[in-house]
């Protein structure tokens, strides 16, 4: 095999792993990214009442993430 086609190859191989790789990653970290969709979805769940307190359908980790992005609307949530 000459150098050039198992370069070829090479990178060929690296590309479907990556991809493969990107089609396995866990959902929850997909649908938790910050779009206008989630923010709604977030903000829809938030608990009444008490903003910082982990509403369901969410992890503590998800949710202080969420807060994270938003420090002015839940001053205090994350000290």
């Amino acid at each position: 095999m000459k150098r050039a086609e198992l370069i070829f190859f090479s990178l060929v191989g690296l590309v479907l792993l990556v991809v493969l790789a990107a089609s396995f990653a866990p959902q929850a970290q997909k649908s938790f990214r910050n779009t206008p969709e989630n923010y709604a979805r977030a903000k829809a769940a938030e608990v009444a009442g008490n903003p910082c307190a982990t509403p369901p359908g969410y992890t503590d980790a998800q949710w202080r993430q969420h807060m994270s992005h938003h420090p002015d609307q839940y001053p205090g949530c994350l000290k």
